[in-house]
């Protein structure tokens, strides 16, 4: 069992402050109903609370952070509170397996950030790099990528994605697309 979670249930904890983020609603736009968020935001936040002043973190997670309605929350955090470096996008899925077997297709694709625990400079960009080719394996997309092969580079400023933190679909166009 997860801890937080005990604690949810006993009442001794709520959404609106884990790890000091809130997972339930945004400034000036509550929640009416129970928020569902996805169990790797309380991971994201936890890693986000356990960082030093200036430390990095990176987490591999599903792209269902750019669109989930209830990720809203940690979208927010992320933007407001923390300086993202980079963000790689998956055009395919990279976890093949899962199960004892791992022989069980993983429903979504994923993405890489890094970030940094300080505020964000007013004009500071993100680098999206998105990975075109969607059939290569693991090793061959990471080693690709070190070799800047079959990917897209755009800079967004991180106050594009703090402006519009009810979706971040946005990174995976094309910087004509954006432009």
């Amino acid at each position: 069992k997860v801890f937080i979670f005990e604690m949810i249930k006993q009442k001794e904890e709520k959404l609106n402050n884990i790890y000091g983020v809130n997972l339930h609603s945004t400034p000036n736009k509550p929640k009416k109903y129970r928020p569902n968020p996805n169990l790797y935001t309380f991971f994201v936040a936890l890693g986000v609370r356990l960082l030093k002043d200036k430390g990095k973190l990176c987490y591999i997670i599903p792209q269902t952070i750019l669109t989930a309605g209830d990720l809203d929350v940690i979208r927010y955090h992320l933007a407001k509170f923390t300086t993202i470096e980079k963000i790689i996008i998956f055009g395919g899925k990279m976890f093949i397996g899962r199960g004892l077997r791992q022989n069980k297709q993983v429903a979504t694709s994923s993405l890489i950030f890094v970030l940094n625990r300080k505020m964000p400079e007013p004009l500071h960009k993100i680098e999206i790099i998105n990975y075109k080719n969607s059939n290569d394996n693991i090793e061959k997309t990471l080693q690709n990528i070190l070799n800047g092969k079959n990917i897209s580079k755009n800079n967004i400023l991180q106050k594009k994605l703090l402006d519009n933190f009810t979706s971040w679909n946005f990174v995976k166009q094309s910087k004509k697309f954006l432009d």
